[in-house]
């Protein structure tokens, strides 16, 4: 399998996903607790984060930061529903329905808002207990069966098994860490669309690249605020990434080793921002 770690790198906004990831909702105080992402899960993407890989992003621009531009609870990856304020956040080890996990953990406070207490009532209702995270690779490492440290980490792994059966994954031990979001259910992509039978891709590209330079045109103007830049900002990293997802579905690829399914209930297709509502 070729070492594609440059081409992940270059990607300036991916998704990972754990499901079952709510620890308690607290209906009164309107507060929920829970996993972002899970630690040592090799996922659809063999992806494995690593303890730590967050660490600094949490520093610059955790809850404790005083710094703009913080790290956001987002609902689907939308940076139009800032669905919640990160009161903690932080690297630990906790329990949720008996199963131990470790990862990036979050306490959120959802204000008093019709789009906050809906939201919370399906956390309540288990309809969103997916937690998954925006993020860009900043260090990771390949490793193949056959090199010295495949064992090492495979060893780290709470599914072994996905690593030894296609004898590659990514060891991923720094992110740019974006936000977290609330998801319905699991995946590894940001869009549904690209599987949809019979969707116009080249038609979507162009509607893509026409309102990157909306986006392009609006950073120049200097006319909205610094939270809107960053807003903006986010925007525009999804529609790249999403244009170079669509690039690699219209572009033949040669054989490669059978890529194994993800997380329990995982589906390779996602619930991330949903851009064709915003390209009419």
């Amino acid at each position: 399998m070729k070492d594609l770690s440059k081409k992940k790198k270059e990607d300036p906004y991916k998704v990972t996903t754990t499901e079952k990831a709510v620890k308690d909702v607290d209906l009164s105080e309107r507060i929920v607790s829970g996993i972002f992402n899970s630690y040592f899960y090799i996922d659809s993407d063999m992806d494995m984060l690593l303890p730590g890989c967050a660490a600094k992003s949490i520093q610059e621009r955790g809850a404790g930061s005083t710094k703009g531009n913080k790290i956001k609870h987002l609902k689907d990856h939308d940076w139009s529903k800032n669905i919640a304020r990160i009161d903690v956040l932080d690297e630990r080890e906790i329990e949720i329905d008996g199963r131990k996990m470790q990862g990036i953990y979050h306490e959120s406070f959802y204000p008093e808002s019709t789009d906050s207490t809906d939201q919370l009532i399906k956390i309540q209702e288990g309809l969103y207990d997916a937690r998954s995270i925006g993020f860009r690779y900043i260090n990771l490492e390949y490793v193949e069966e056959g090199m010295e440290d495949f064992d090492k980490f495979l060893a780290m792994a709470v599914n072994p098994e996905k690593g030894e059966e296609a004898g590659y994954f990514y060891v991923v031990k720094e992110i740019q860490l974006w936000e977290g979001s609330d998801v319905s259910f699991g995946a590894n992509q940001l869009t549904p669309t690209l599987g949809v039978k019979g969707l116009n891709k080249q038609l979507l590209q162009s509607k893509l690249n026409d309102k990157l330079d909306i986006c392009k045109t609006m950073f120049k103007s200097g006319n909205i605020s610094d939270e809107g830049f960053h807003r903006l900002d986010m925007e525009m990293k999804q529609i790249k990434s999403y244009i170079a997802t669509l690039t690699e579905w219209q572009t033949p690829k040669p054989n490669t080793p059978k890529q194994t399914g993800g997380r329990q209930g995982q589906e390779g297709t996602s619930t991330g921002f949903d851009f064709l509502k915003h390209l009419k």
